[in-house]
């Protein structure tokens, strides 16, 4: 996860560990230690294919870094334009070990909370691999074809992410705790008010100024959430990593199941773009991601009445 010490050590280790083959989906990837390893499994023989999200690749820092990779031999696809983004965060190593994320391989990752989960699980692994060769093609045809479906672990937008998230909310018993960066999609913000309604303490963490194009973006969404006796709180700036951005999608379910991927609580994140997420009942990593949920708890505040001057970008 990051804040952490480790920051994308992790990532970073998976990729210079990798002896065959390295398949990745990202969103953003600008981080020159991510790209040397890349560049690195490459230079040792790894067969390193990515597809990256098109239209982060017309800009100038995307565009230089896809140079980089392609002049080194590393097969770059530029996503399909027939989802709205591409915006998975994920990869998989030697066909044996999958990395589920919320992160982007960019900065400021030292001040942006986000998750990540790694398992060997095949189906899994298996599963990802014949999404990421549908996309490659995708990206050829122009379409948004998602090959059928089967790994119960595993939620992909834009088909089945909506009524799999609203499943697990509706699942819901004591507690639910979530996180995510854009609020919107309605039947999501519906499952959230009917655990509420039914007794289940659930607490929504979001930022309280969007690094997007509509920075108070969640701030109404937020109050209509907490009319619903939903407990919803936002972050405020500016970002540190005792107080981080809130970037994470991650949901725990009374405290035995959990979610964490790229799909954000929005209409566009559910049914138009190229999401994917993980759910998961490891005690280990849900204990962690509960630990640091209830440490940034404690910086976020209720939604504001006023939102005059609270944001850089602000109305």
């Amino acid at each position: 996860m990051t804040p952490s010490d480790s920051g994308l050590q992790p990532v970073i280790d998976g990729i210079a560990g990798a002896k065959k083959s390295i398949r990745m989906i990202m969103f953003h990837l600008t981080v020159p230690d991510v790209v040397n390893a890349l560049v690195a499994a490459k230079g040792r023989g790894v067969d390193v294919r990515i597809i990256l999200d098109g239209k982060n690749l017309e800009s100038h820092a995307s565009a230089a870094v896809e140079q980089v990779l392609v002049d080194h031999g590393v097969q770059v696809t530029a996503s399909s334009p027939a989802f709205s983004i591409t915006h998975v965060k994920a990869m998989v190593v030697d066909d044996a070990r999958a990395y589920v994320m919320s992160l982007n391989l960019t900065r400021p990752f030292d001040r942006t909370r986000d998750y990540a989960v790694v398992t060997d699980d095949r189906g899994v692994v298996a599963e990802f691999d014949k999404v990421f060769d549908a996309d490659v093609e995708n990206a050829t045809n122009r379409t948004k074809n998602t090959p059928t479906l089967s790994d119960a672990a595993l939620v992909w937008s834009p088909v089945d992410a909506e009524p799999r998230i609203v499943a697990l909310v509706d699942s819901a018993r004591k507690t639910l705790l979530a996180t995510t960066e854009n609020l919107g999609d309605k039947a999501v913000a519906a499952a959230l008010g009917r655990a509420a309604a039914r007794g289940v303490t659930v607490h929504l963490l979001v930022p309280l100024c969007d690094e997007g194009g509509n920075p108070l973006r969640n701030v109404k969404l937020a109050r209509e959430l907490d009319h619903a006796h939903v407990d919803a709180r936002l972050m405020p700036p500016p970002a540190s990593r005792d107080q981080p951005y809130m970037h994470a999608k991650m949901l725990v379910v009374d405290g035995a199941r959990a979610f964490v991927g790229s799909i954000n609580f929005s209409e566009n994140s559910m049914k138009r773009a190229r999401e994917l997420g993980i759910v998961f009942e490891d005690a280990t990593a849900i204990t962690a991601f509960t630990r640091v949920f209830e440490s940034d708890w404690r910086f976020a505040e209720p939604p504001p009445a006023d939102t005059d001057g609270l944001c850089a970008k602000g109305d």
